[in-house]
């Protein structure tokens, strides 16, 4: 297919499989910018001080950005709603807001029932239907005891589709039956159908049944839960924010300056504009890769962001801090009320603050990308339709992805930091490339199979690996290539590693700086 049609083609066709991702998460940060701006108006009647310093932040270098992005997806998530209340949307909003008004109350249940006795005469006859308050997509687990003998149905047994044949389970008095493990378990399927899960009881004594139910339920489409934890993420990114003006107010103040500088920067956005363009590019790339073409996209896309990153972290640090020690501007901002201490964790939370807002704007277009790319690969193979769950775990696999590459990018940023109180841009730039190259290399050395009589291989690894951040730990490329989901336990101990190697490099940093001659 010509490449210059398959992107209208990509638009128009089957918008709801990679368009209803992106509105989760554009519906998350729409809610959390209307708790910050309750949030606001709250401070505002109650701390209006406190308010005032909320709105200048506005006007620094990292909260305006952030919001401006949120508040476009925010747009677009208003824009679709709209649409489908018009009847011209893409959204599947039936499902989709079924399982948000399930999602608190998904949880562990237990229910009891009385089924009445039958009389000799009238057994044998329609059964007695015990109805759950769930739809059948909704059960994960069940579990069903009973005081008698009875025997039950999970299927209306008067009904009979291909494929789904009631099957009739006896329980004897004090046993149990569970799904989806024991008799007539089946992991595979759901055993239940209809628009409630419904039990279809056949009591043969005359006394009543006490019928016991309990289980697991979860939300139809537990996609949806991305809402609260971004909109929730977002809040709690500028609640930080905002902690940190004020808790420190002159570090903060040189971190909004040099935020400020690194974005207005030509070359800051120069990389972000060739970064998103070579994103969207990615998605019509053929790999050929026989059906995995999504994880190549991933892999090379975080190659591509932390490359990036590197680079405008390693100029930010020279210019925000080698240049304007040569230019003697560090000295004036020293004489005033501020140590050597606060300017150095100012600038590299300044620093930090650029890299981040370049992590969110790839980021979003990554996710964009990789959702994109789902249906497109569907299209070019001839393959069924994609769904959108289907595009919403390829873009949710990719998340932590790009939180170890950030975490990556800023032990570089700390080494970039402490390098610009010695040395001018290009040394920098040459070391923290070099460092970037040889930290993802030192674990190769040091488990090379090679031929090595005197172990100099060897030793040369284990020496790049105790001096050098091993980066490798940040690389996901093997997760990502077998389709393995990264544990949370991983990504902690990342960001410690990733906190314990910044705090010496800044310790470093500091010993350089304390005595380095300004005039």
């Amino acid at each position: 297919m010509n490449g210059s049609i398959s992107f209208p083609i990509l638009l128009a066709a089957n918008p709801t499989a990679w368009l209803t991702p992106i509105w989760l998460w554009s519906f998350g940060l729409l809610i959390g910018l209307v708790v910050l701006a309750g949030l606001y108006g709250l401070a505002k009647l109650v701390a209006p001080g406190l308010a005032e310093v909320m709105h200048g932040t506005l006007r620094e270098g990292f909260v305006g950005p952030v919001l401006s992005l949120a508040t476009g997806f925010a747009a677009f998530a208003v824009l679709s709603l709209l649409l489908s209340a018009v009847g011209v949307g893409y959204l599947p909003m039936g499902d989709l807001w079924r399982s948000l008004v399930r999602l608190p109350h998904s949880n562990s249940f237990s229910k009891s029932f009385k089924v009445p006795g039958v009389p000799v005469d009238e057994r044998g006859g329609k059964p007695y239907e015990v109805v759950l308050d769930f739809r059948p997509q909704e059960m994960r687990s069940v579990e069903i005891t009973t005081d008698q003998d009875i025997e039950f149905y999970l299927r209306d047994p008067g009904t009979f589709l291909p494929g789904s044949i009631p099957v009739k389970v006896a329980l004897a008095r004090g046993k149990s039956w569970s799904w989806p493990s024991g008799e007539g378990g089946n992991l595979q399927s759901n055993p239940f159908l209809g628009r409630r899960a419904t039990l279809y009881v056949l009591n043969e004594v005359d006394q009543p049944v006490n019928l016991t139910v309990s289980g697991v339920t979860r939300e139809e489409y537990p996609q949806v839960a991305t809402v609260p934890w971004t909109a929730a993420g977002l809040v709690a990114l500028m609640s930080f924010y905002l902690l940190l003006r004020l808790s420190m107010p002159k570090v903060m103040a040189v971190a909004s300056t040099t935020s400020k500088e690194a974005v207005s920067q030509p070359l800051f956005q120069i990389v972000v504009a060739v970064g998103a363009f070579l994103l969207v590019a990615f998605v019509f790339i053929p790999y050929n890769t026989f059906g995995e073409d999504v994880k190549e996209l991933k892999i090379i896309a975080l190659e591509l962001i932390m490359v990036a990153g590197v680079l405008v972290s390693s100029w930010t640090a020279s210019v925000s801090i080698a240049d304007e020690i040569e230019g003697r501007t560090a000295l004036t901002v020293l004489s005033k009320p501020i140590g050597r201490i606060q300017f150095l964790v100012g600038k590299l939370l300044g620093v930090m603050q650029s890299v981040s807002l370049l992590y969110l704007f790839l980021g979003a277009v990554l996710l964009i990308s990789v959702s994109g790319k789902v249906v497109y690969d569907v299209r070019e193979s001839s393959l069924p339709e994609a769904l959108w769950t289907d595009s919403f775990e390829e873009m949710s696999g990719i998340v932590p992805g790009l939180l170890l590459a950030f975490f990556e990018t800023i032990v570089i940023t700390s080494i970039a930091v402490a390098i610009s109180t010695r040395l001018p841009m290009l040394p920098n730039l040459l070391i923290c490339f070099s460092i970037y190259a040889l930290g993802n290399l030192a674990p190769m050395l040091v488990q090379s199979p090679v031929h090595d009589p005197y172990g100099i291989v060897h030793f040369v690894g284990q020496l790049l690996a105790t001096i050098l951040p091993v980066l490798e730990n940040f690389n996901i490329q093997a997760a990502i290539s077998a389709g393995w989901e990264v544990p949370a336990r991983y990504l902690f101990l990342a960001l410690l590693y990733c906190l314990l190697y910044s705090t010496i490099a800044m310790f470093f940093a500091l010993i350089l700086f304390e005595d380095r001659d300004l005039a």
